[in-house]
């Protein structure tokens, strides 16, 4: 379950983290 729970976590801070990315970048 913790393992899970670190993947889920994981893949949310790469798509929060792909979100500032697109947001910063002009266009």
């Amino acid at each position: 379950m913790i393992k899970i729970k670190n993947l889920h976590a994981r893949v949310e801070e790469k798509e929060i983290l792909k979100g500032i990315n697109l947001e910063i970048k002009p266009g």
